[in-house]
């Protein structure tokens, strides 16, 4: 479940900051998940 108040979602996030290695995995995953359906284009939107 998602928080849904703003302090809840700051919360959230805060407690993401104190621990970057969680971050840095679910990160990583979002991306994997991503990846897999279809989101396979490496370009940055800069280009």
């Amino acid at each position: 479940m998602y928080p849904q108040a703003v302090d809840d979602k700051r919360a959230a996030i805060n407690r993401l900051y104190q621990d970057r290695e969680r971050m840095r995995t679910l990160t990583l995953g979002g991306l994997e998940q991503s990846r897999e359906q279809g989101a396979a284009d490496q370009r940055s939107a800069r280009e």
